[in-house]
């Protein structure tokens, strides 16, 4: 079920592909021909979820985005599953903390 949008949306990415912020952006601009998209990818090449949850008030939440995509995994291979579960805890749990929608697409191990 779609979801209805008629306002100014803020979107943060963690995500560093560029291509997958473009299609995004297209898929939405697609969908909601009428909405304008703020698509601002926040994510680092080399990134990873420790790094997302110490840049996450400076370089996501200041913005109040409506909608924060995560996207970490892959660059945590370094680290254990404990480490990776409990970082990725912490960013929800701030996350959450501004009523903001999240999405989280994990990179497989």
């Amino acid at each position: 079920c779609p979801v209805s949008m008629t306002r100014a949306t803020g979107i943060l990415c963690t995500i560093t592909s560029l291509i997958i912020l473009i299609f995004l952006q297209k898929i939405l601009t697609f969908l909601y021909p009428t909405v304008q998209f703020n698509v601002i990818n926040s994510g680092f090449s080399g990134g990873c979820a420790e790094n997302g949850l110490q840049t996450l008030e400076r370089d996501v939440l200041k913005f109040s985005p409506d909608l924060v995509i995560v996207s970490y995994g892959l660059n945590d291979s370094g680290r254990t599953i404990d480490e990776y579960v409990k970082n990725l805890s912490a960013i929800f749990e701030k996350i959450k903390a501004t009523a903001t929608s999240q999405l989280h697409f994990n990179s497989k191990k």
